[in-house]
Protein backbone atom coordinates (compact mmCIF):
# COMPACT_ATOMS: atom_id res chain seq x y z
CA UNK A 1 0.00 0.00 0.00
CA UNK A 2 3.02 2.30 0.55
CA UNK A 3 4.15 2.20 -3.27
CA UNK A 4 0.10 3.33 -4.07
CA UNK A 5 0.26 6.10 -1.95
CA UNK A 6 3.78 7.16 -3.16
CA UNK A 7 2.85 6.85 -6.66
CA UNK A 8 -0.14 9.23 -5.97
CA UNK A 9 1.96 11.56 -4.82
CA UNK A 10 3.06 14.48 -7.18
CA UNK A 11 1.54 17.02 -9.88
CA UNK A 12 0.75 15.17 -12.32
CA UNK A 13 -2.70 13.11 -13.43
CA UNK A 14 -2.51 9.64 -11.62
CA UNK A 15 -4.58 6.47 -13.07
CA UNK A 16 -4.60 4.08 -10.48
CA UNK A 17 -5.88 0.86 -12.53
CA UNK A 18 -7.45 -1.78 -10.50
CA UNK A 19 -7.82 -5.46 -11.91
CA UNK A 20 -7.53 -9.19 -11.13
CA UNK A 21 -6.00 -11.34 -13.33
CA UNK A 22 -8.70 -13.49 -13.99
CA UNK A 23 -10.66 -11.09 -15.22
CA UNK A 24 -11.05 -10.98 -19.18
CA UNK A 25 -12.80 -7.50 -19.54
CA UNK A 26 -9.72 -6.41 -17.14
CA UNK A 27 -7.36 -8.54 -19.09
CA UNK A 28 -8.83 -6.39 -22.60
CA UNK A 29 -9.38 -3.07 -21.19
CA UNK A 30 -5.64 -2.24 -19.23
CA UNK A 31 -3.94 -2.37 -23.06
CA UNK A 32 -6.36 0.38 -23.97
CA UNK A 33 -5.36 2.56 -21.22
CA UNK A 34 -1.82 2.07 -21.03
CA UNK A 35 -1.96 3.30 -24.81
CA UNK A 36 -3.77 6.13 -23.34
CA UNK A 37 -1.46 6.78 -20.37
CA UNK A 38 1.85 6.49 -22.68
CA UNK A 39 0.70 8.99 -24.89
CA UNK A 40 -0.06 11.42 -22.82
CA UNK A 41 2.82 13.28 -20.74
CA UNK A 42 1.13 14.22 -18.01
CA UNK A 43 -0.30 11.18 -17.02
CA UNK A 44 1.27 8.63 -14.66
CA UNK A 45 -0.29 4.81 -14.85
CA UNK A 46 -0.03 2.34 -11.93
CA UNK A 47 -2.04 -1.31 -12.13
CA UNK A 48 -3.23 -3.10 -9.12
CA UNK A 49 -4.50 -6.96 -8.77
CA UNK A 50 -6.55 -6.77 -6.10
CA UNK A 51 -6.00 -10.56 -5.36
CA UNK A 52 -2.65 -9.87 -5.09
CA UNK A 53 -3.00 -6.72 -2.67
CA UNK A 54 -6.06 -7.14 -0.94
CA UNK A 55 -6.57 -4.33 1.26
CA UNK A 56 -6.50 -1.90 -1.97
CA UNK A 57 -10.63 -3.12 -2.64
CA UNK A 58 -11.51 -1.60 1.05
CA UNK A 59 -8.73 1.38 1.38
CA UNK A 60 -10.34 2.99 -1.95
CA UNK A 61 -13.84 0.95 -1.76
CA UNK A 62 -13.16 -0.82 -4.94
CA UNK A 63 -16.62 -3.16 -5.64
CA UNK A 64 -15.86 -4.81 -8.79
CA UNK A 65 -12.86 -4.97 -11.45
CA UNK A 66 -12.11 -3.35 -13.23
CA UNK A 67 -12.14 -0.05 -11.82
CA UNK A 68 -9.88 2.61 -12.33
CA UNK A 69 -9.53 5.98 -10.01
CA UNK A 70 -8.46 9.32 -11.35
CA UNK A 71 -6.47 11.43 -8.85
CA UNK A 72 -4.39 14.84 -8.37
CA UNK A 73 -2.03 15.61 -5.58
CA UNK A 74 -4.07 12.62 -3.85
CA UNK A 75 -7.32 13.95 -4.95
CA UNK A 76 -10.07 11.47 -6.62
CA UNK A 77 -11.76 13.17 -9.00
CA UNK A 78 -13.17 10.35 -11.13
CA UNK A 79 -13.83 6.70 -10.75
CA UNK A 80 -15.19 4.06 -13.52
CA UNK A 81 -16.11 0.79 -13.15
CA UNK A 82 -16.26 -2.33 -15.19
CA UNK A 83 -17.43 -1.25 -19.07
CA UNK A 84 -15.28 1.66 -19.68
CA UNK A 85 -15.78 3.41 -22.44
CA UNK A 86 -12.62 4.86 -23.87
CA UNK A 87 -13.44 8.32 -25.97
CA UNK A 88 -15.22 9.13 -22.50
CA UNK A 89 -12.59 8.57 -20.40
CA UNK A 90 -10.22 10.22 -22.16
CA UNK A 91 -12.23 13.60 -22.54
CA UNK A 92 -12.29 13.61 -18.61
CA UNK A 93 -8.12 12.56 -18.38
CA UNK A 94 -8.17 15.54 -20.92
CA UNK A 95 -10.23 17.77 -18.74
CA UNK A 96 -8.26 17.43 -15.95
CA UNK A 97 -5.13 18.91 -17.53
CA UNK A 98 -4.91 22.20 -16.76
CA UNK A 99 -4.60 21.20 -12.97
CA UNK A 100 -1.18 19.58 -13.63
CA UNK A 101 -0.82 23.28 -15.01
CA UNK A 102 -1.37 25.03 -12.13
CA UNK A 103 -5.14 25.38 -13.05
CA UNK A 104 -8.34 25.73 -11.73
CA UNK A 105 -10.13 22.49 -12.74
CA UNK A 106 -13.04 25.20 -13.59
CA UNK A 107 -12.62 27.30 -16.26
CA UNK A 108 -13.69 31.49 -16.03
CA UNK A 109 -16.28 30.45 -19.02
CA UNK A 110 -17.89 27.51 -17.23
CA UNK A 111 -17.84 28.44 -13.04
CA UNK A 112 -20.02 25.73 -10.90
Amino acid sequence: MDDIHDFLEGNKIKILYIGTRFCSTCQALFPKIEELAKNLDFVDLMRVEIDEVREVASAFQVLSAPTILVFHNKKEYFRSSRYTRMEEFSEKILALKPLTEGKNYFSDENPS
